[in-house]
């Protein structure tokens, strides 16, 4: 895992984009019977055999207004 990964300014531009998979594709079942996972998607690497640890980064932006969202109030950016 790199260092800093989790922070704003990581340059992430060489990660492969996340591959989103079926039900039917992924293993064990119990994850998905185990949860309430109706109408979610499971995304993972392109190998779900192989990779046992997976890390993503989504960009959360402050909305036009620029007020803070109430559910983020630690969003700074």
């Amino acid at each position: 895992i790199p260092n800093d990964w989790y922070t704003v300014g990581f340059d992430d531009s060489a990660w492969s984009n996340a591959k989103e998979f079926t039900e039917e594709q992924v293993g064990p079942k119990q994850t998905f019977y185990d949860t309430d996972f109706k109408g979610a998607k499971f995304i993972w690497s392109s190998d779900l055999k192989l990779d046992n640890t997976v890390i993503f980064r989504k960009r959360i932006s402050s909305p036009p207004n620029g007020t803070t969202p109430k559910q983020f109030p630690l969003l700074d950016d």
